[in-house]
């Protein structure tokens, strides 16, 4: 896979500001009651997440086993390798990261944004999914897509950050490209924050095979 400028930066910068020397570890039986049920909720494309009420549980529905075993490896190897946890646990729960995970579906893949949150802090972060509607299979590695620039979230509750509000950011977070000769590449655009550096990023990706690509990137300084 390629690297992937900004939008898929080392985690030391749009993970949990922590990367432990260990690697990751699984969770004992024991404490396999505390993880959350890995349900998902569907939306569509281009995505919006200030239109999603996640309160809403209504909307959630189980994914499978398949699907909910990657979603689970991914937010533990989240809690374990950027976020410092431990199997006991001991300063935070693995829960207390998982926000929920958003389904869209294309004609030949589909996309399982994972939301995450730092503890203490609860800055949004998430992990990129891509499957392969054909095949059941998920494309290369999970692709890191920050999110704390332009929202919160608090008290179950995602919400616009006074950044977003402030730059008048109404621009889909995941868009789709139907191109008429191959697959469709996926469009993502996210605020990067640094400081005070702010700039709107845009990235778009195409799967060749079983790897993702780049295409197209791009920095607008605000």
């Amino acid at each position: 896979m390629k690297y992937l400028p900004f939008i898929f930066l080392l985690t030391v910068i749009f993970g949990c500001y922590y990367t432990p020397k260990h690697k990751a570890q699984s969770i004992p039986t024991t404490q396999h009651t505390a993880l959350p049920h890995f349900t998902i909720v569907d939306a569509a494309f281009p995505l919006k997440l200030s239109l999603l009420n996640l309160q809403d549980t209504t909307k959630n529905r189980y994914p499978g086993d398949d699907i909910e075993n990657k979603i689970s490896q991914t937010v533990s190897a989240y809690y374990f390798d950027e976020c410092a946890g431990d199997s006991s646990e001991t300063s935070f729960k693995i829960k207390d990261i998982y926000i929920n995970t958003i389904h869209l579906r294309d004609s030949l893949y589909s996309i399982y944004l994972v939301l995450l949150k730092y503890f203490p802090t609860e800055e949004v972060n998430s992990k990129v999914l891509i499957f392969d509607n054909q095949s059941k299979t998920f494309i290369d590695k999970p692709l890191d897509f920050n999110l704390h620039a332009l929202y919160d979230f608090s008290y179950g509750k995602l919400s616009r950050s006074n950044l977003k509000i402030n730059f008048n950011i109404n621009t889909p977070e995941i868009e789709v490209i139907n191109n008429k000769t191959g697959p469709s590449e996926f469009k993502f655009n996210r605020l990067y924050h640094i400081g005070t550096a702010n700039a709107f990023e845009t990235t778009i990706i195409k799967i060749t095979g079983n790897k993702i690509d780049t295409t197209f990137f791009n920095l607008k300084w605000i």
